[in-house]
């Protein structure tokens, strides 16, 4: 009787542990986009070349933290091995001191650290 009960709640723990999982049904959900390390190394690149441009036009503080944002965003997307989340992590802080910059209106040192963003990506995706 006293291994019939262990048993039953091993059972029983078991099925609720596999029944609760979420990362189970992640790929499933039809809201989530996802994206492969390529792509979203690629989107990387093509916001910080946005907020790259919008400094050269001259636009507006908010203007290019805005493509710098998406662009901090999308490095969360990128699920590659180790060397890849190593060399992200550089990118991301070079992204996050070049939000910093932008939003106090120093745009030469805001374009200084998105050029080395960008050669931080470009090392990333070599990586793959």
């Amino acid at each position: 009787m006293k291994n019939s009960k262990k048993v039953l709640l091993a059972l029983m723990i078991a099925a609720s542990a596999g029944s609760f999982s979420s990362v189970s049904y992640a790929e499933l959900d039809a809201g989530r986009i996802s994206y492969s390390p390529a792509q979203a190394l690629d989107e990387v690149s093509a916001n910080l070349k946005k907020a790259e441009d919008a400094i050269a036009k001259g636009a507006a503080n908010d203007a290019v933290v805005a493509e710098l944002q998406v662009a901090k965003d999308m490095t969360k997307e990128v699920n590659a091995n180790d060397k890849v989340a190593f060399k992200m992590s550089k990118a991301r802080d070079f992204i996050k001191k070049a939000i910093l910059e932008a939003k106090n209106g120093h745009f030469p040192e805001a374009s200084a650290l998105i050029k080395q963003a960008l050669s931080g990506v470009a090392d990333a995706k070599t990586s793959l």
